[in-house]
């Protein structure tokens, strides 16, 4: 929305972009902006897979991720349940995870 609006304002060279990661990777944030964004400078920093790991997150469960505080969330979050019936509503269609 930003390139838009900058396009849109007549600004076009007027200002140099610096963008995150997501943006030197992809390119659907400047699709249709290109002239706008020419000359912008992206960071992506340097990734490095971990071998075993994908494999380690995947087995994460409720038992064996209790020392996690944010793994609770992230589990009602990721399978849209809650975890205590405390916080589920009647007549809600949110299940218990």
């Amino acid at each position: 929305r930003l390139l838009q609006a900058a396009k849109k304002d007549n600004q076009t060279g007027h200002f140099i972009w610096v963008g995150s990661d997501s943006w030197g990777s992809k390119i659907s944030p400047i699709l249709n902006q290109e002239e706008m964004a020419e000359g912008a400078v992206t960071i992506l920093p340097k990734r490095q897979s971990i071998r075993g790991f994908d494999r380690y997150f995947i087995s994460r469960t409720l038992d064996n991720n209790r020392r996690n505080i944010w793994f609770a969330e992230f589990w009602e979050n990721n399978f849209q349940c809650k975890l205590s019936r405390h916080a589920l509503k009647k007549g809600s269609s949110i299940k218990k995870c």
